[in-house]
């Protein structure tokens, strides 16, 4: 007898059990099997094949066509981008005289004569000059680019000509060889060239102007400068003249050689008469007549010796101001050579700066002007053939996807039933 009474409607027998009950733990035909995305590819292989064919061949047959019309008419037209070179120096004059005194040895000094090193950026100068409205305004009349351009019928043809003429210069400036690419793209590779020469023309002669407005600025800061140094040194020489005067003394190194010689001849003999009173003293005792004359001999030169070290002689500094006389000397020598360093330096510069009043100097050259292009320079078909294929494969498997994905869909009418929310 069982321990606990169960009611026969409870047990069931395994036979019958209910067999539709969905299997456990089986999660197989939720995975992503490779063998079917290949299978997919696979089913759909002519769609893929055809779709990326066709592009290739649409693609083709475009670009060729493209490359037939003329180029006013094509729908994708060869542009051509002529390029002069320039060096545009992005030193200033001041940066010159800078360099000039770094060369001397005399760099510290650059600072002295009032003007910095530093210049500004002549390339980004250009940049903007070439692309001011000023500039290319003038491009746009003198080659009717409104016209060819067709801007004239938009709502703001001014604006919209200048946008279309910005977007079509190129400048670009290589910072370590200071050379700058000058350039215009176009259908029209004569229109190209004689815009980038053009462009090049005028930017020389706003160079002209720029420079010969910065050198007279130049020229008449250096001739300030240039009055106030020589002041300065004649100011200089003028002390140092009467600091001699006042001494008598036209060169300090021989008058301290002299004076300490001096010094030390007195020393030496008062050590001298010393000796000669010691033996005196030992020999012929205190009375000695020649005892007497070396006492007033040893007195003399002891009051000379003081008379040098504490009033001086003849006009002279004594000991105790020799050292602040050296100084003295040596600080105004000093100055004077300073100020007549920079005089010299300012004094180049200005010489410079006179001789560059007639041309750009080394600001803006020329190297070479644009030549008609034999190339051009865009659009380029090829790759535009190989992305458009690329794109056109790559669709076309996509699309093999989603079409698997809809005959699947259809033969699931629980899932068809949830798309049409039905469920």
């Amino acid at each position: 007898m069982p321990l606990f009474p169960v009611e026969s409607s409870v047990i069931m027998n395994h036979e019958n059990m209910p067999t539709n009950l969905p299997p456990q733990g089986n999660t197989t035909e939720d995975e992503i099997d490779l063998l079917d995305l290949i299978g997919v590819l696979f089913k759909h292989k002519l769609l893929i094949i055809g779709i990326t064919g066709l592009a290739a061949v649409f693609i083709l047959i475009y670009s060729i066509i493209s490359l037939k019309l003329p180029a006013e008419k094509s729908y994708l037209p060869n542009f051509y981008t002529p390029k002069s070179l320039v060096i545009i120096n992005d030193s200033s004059s001041g940066g010159g005289l800078s360099s000039m005194l770094n060369s001397s040895g005399l760099g510290s000094l650059a600072a002295l004569a009032g003007v910095s090193g530093g210049g500004s950026s002549n390339s980004a100068l250009a940049e903007k000059l070439a692309k001011s409205n000023t500039m290319v305004d003038i491009l746009g009349a003198e080659f009717k680019l409104a016209e060819i351009y067709e801007t004239q019928e938009a709502k703001f043809p001014v604006t919209e000509l200048r946008a279309e003429i910005r977007k079509k210069l190129t400048l670009v400036a290589d910072e370590s060889t200071g050379t700058m690419e000058i350039g215009f793209e176009d259908i029209d590779r004569d229109l190209a060239t004689k815009i980038t020469n053009r462009t090049v023309e005028l930017l020389e002669n706003e160079f002209i102007k720029i420079d010969a407005v910065s050198n007279q600025s130049q020229k008449t800061l250096l001739e300030r400068k240039i009055a106030d140094v020589e002041l300065e040194i004649e100011n200089l020489e003028k002390e140092y003249v009467d600091f001699q005067s006042r001494y008598g003394i036209l060169d300090a190194e021989v008058m301290a050689e002299s004076f300490t010689t001096q010094v030390m001849t007195i020393k030496t003999q008062i050590i001298n008469l010393d000796a000669e009173i010691s033996s005196l003293n030992t020999t012929a005792g205190r009375e000695n007549p020649m005892m007497a004359e070396r006492f007033r001999s040893k007195q003399a030169l002891m009051e000379s010796l003081r008379v040098l070290e504490e009033e001086g002689a003849y006009g002279l500094p004594s000991m105790k101001e020799m050292s602040s006389y050296l100084i003295e000397n040596e600080r105004l020598k000093r100055e004077i050579q300073v100020q007549a360093a920079i005089y010299l330096g300012v004094l180049q510069q200005y010489e410079m700066i006179k001789l560059s009043d007639r041309g750009t100097g080394p600001t803006f050259q020329v190297i070479e002007l644009a030549e008609v292009p034999e190339m051009k320079s865009d659009p380029s078909r090829g790759k535009l053939c190989v992305i458009v294929t690329m794109a056109a494969f790559f669709l076309s498997i996509f699309a093999a996807f989603l079409i698997e994905f809809w005959q699947n869909l259809k033969q699931d009418p629980e899932r068809m039933k949830k798309l049409r929310g039905e469920v």
